[in-house]
């Protein structure tokens, strides 16, 4: 059975304290059994290189398994970069690279791309899924025979500012939710524990005394086996 460790938003910067935390919550994650990671964006908080071999240096001392890794908008489009099969993440690009659809176990693992290019200041923090993302992932969703677990960023959750920092295609992704009710998202971004649905997120790695989320599939479902009480909180 897979049982999956979700954990988002580290933005690693350089600092000693960043990192440990991470890897703390890995090795937690290992130690409750976990077999598969998803880390779902804001990896880095600048999209520094280096952070990113910080990330890669982390995962290789301290995450045993395999692993989905997508990026957020912090981590801007030097992301693409580092998850190619050259790139410092390379180890898990087969996993991870937007449109993979990776089959583990009892599930469907699908990584998918929120982070927007070229926005305007005000805007950095929106994400969007895009007509071809969202065709494929329901062109995939429609012929699994097993549950689907999407990995994303920014996910279609109302958010308080949500004209500035949300899911620009909230709507019609969460039609596709709907529509397949087989199909769950773990996601990151909102810095809040939140359950709504067939929607997960976890709070930041960054400032989240506990940040870890563990789950197993029951009843054709995603089901949270562990988080911590602390809700997190969005304005972090």
């Amino acid at each position: 059975m897979a049982r999956l460790a979700h954990l988002t938003d580290l933005h690693l910067n350089g600092t000693p304290a960043r990192a440990e935390k991470l890897a703390r919550a890995l090795i937690q994650a290992a130690t409750l059994g976990a077999n598969h990671l998803l880390l779902t964006g804001d990896l880095t908080a600048h999209g520094n290189p280096a952070h990113f071999v910080e990330l890669a240096r982390v995962l290789q001392g301290y995450w045993p398994h395999g692993a989905t890794i997508v990026g957020g908008n912090h981590d801007g489009a030097f992301f693409k970069k580092a998850i190619a099969a050259d790139g410092v993440l390379g180890r898990w690009s087969h996993t991870s690279v937007a449109g993979a659809a990776v089959q583990l176990n009892d599930l469907t693992i699908i990584p998918v791309d929120t982070y927007v290019p070229k926005r305007a200041l005000i805007f950095r923090a929106l994400g969007m899924v895009g007509n071809p993302q969202l065709d494929m992932v329901d062109r995939i969703v429609r012929n699994a025979r097993r549950p689907v677990v999407i990995a994303m960023h920014h996910g279609p959750q109302a958010e308080p500012l949500r004209a500035f920092a949300s899911l620009v295609d909230a709507r019609r992704f969460a039609g596709l939710l709907a529509r397949h009710p087989h199909v769950s998202v773990c996601c990151g971004h909102d810095h809040r524990v939140l359950d709504i649905g067939t929607i997960h997120v976890a709070a930041a790695v960054a400032h989240h005394p506990d940040p870890l989320r563990l789950y197993e599939v029951a009843a054709g479902r995603l089901k949270g086996i562990y988080t911590n009480g602390q809700p997190g909180y969005y304005f972090e």
